[in-house]
């Protein structure tokens, strides 16, 4: 390959921010109330999981009083390492489920129909393992990160956390449709999403912040509205991949 053909090759790669924007958003247009009625639904199901749970090893009222005073750098070390359990393992149990939202983005984009039970699809897939182990892997990682600087550095650790585990998590943006849609393994699906975000980065930075700010109007206008405006995120997610791949 020539040099002129590997940097026209390269330049396939980018993306113009402003279309980027329109495309996720005819996307979130089509996928807001399937998308959103599915969070909700899964919301549901793991609270009720999590009260029951919870009810079964502990005293209710007594987990309640302690949960108002919680703080993860004021937890012991074995505390810590269960916290920094459970939030992988809840991750994990919705990351499935988020799959699904990605195949409504993907029923859009191919002019299907937008099917509520698409949510469910990944579920019993043969993605499935991979879906959870590279969310697993991730969540594990800047968890541990985050509550790590946190205790240990009281004055500076959030921001230094932030700083460490937020470009962490735009660099693996799109592993999951990389996993759903071209079929790779958890390992190859975060590496080739560091690969292809890193070359836009910035790019994918403002549109995934733009995202999270559409998102957030859901819950300061009318609160539990950011169910059905946090797909937009998914939008973005799906929008970000189909131009990087």
């Amino acid at each position: 390959m020539s040099e002129f053909e590997s940097f026209e090759k390269e330049q396939k790669k980018a993306f113009d921010l402003g279309e980027a924007i329109n495309q996720s958003f005819e996307i979130y247009k089509k996928i807001a109330l399937p998308g959103g009625l599915g969070l909700l639904l899964i919301m549901a199901i793991l609270s009720i999981a999590s009260i029951s749970g919870i009810g079964f090893f502990v005293d209710i009222e007594s987990f309640s009083e302690k949960m108002k005073n919680f703080k993860p750098e004021t937890l012991s070390f074995q505390d810590n390492l269960i916290y920094i359990g459970v939030i992988t393992i809840i991750t994990a149990l919705i990351s499935p489920f988020i799959a699904g939202i990605q195949k409504m983005c993907h029923e859009v984009d191919h002019n299907e129909e937008v099917k509520f039970s698409s949510i469910w699809f990944y579920v019993n897939s043969d993605r499935f393992i991979h879906i959870v182990l590279a969310t697993s892997l991730i969540t594990l990682i800047t968890t541990a990160i985050n509550n790590y600087l946190t205790s240990s550095m009281p004055l500076f650790g959030n921001i230094l956390a932030i700083c460490i585990t937020f470009p962490i998590s735009v660099l693996t943006f799109i592993m999951l449709p990389l996993i759903l849609f071209e079929r790779l393994n958890a390992i190859q699906a975060i590496s080739k999403s560091t690969q292809l975000v890193s070359k836009n980065f910035f790019t994918v930075l403002i549109l995934l912040l733009l995202g999270y700010i559409f998102a957030f109007v859901g819950l300061i206008a009318f609160c539990v509205g950011i169910i059905f405006t946090l797909p937009i995120i998914y939008a973005v997610q799906y929008t970000v991949y189909k131009n990087l791949s």
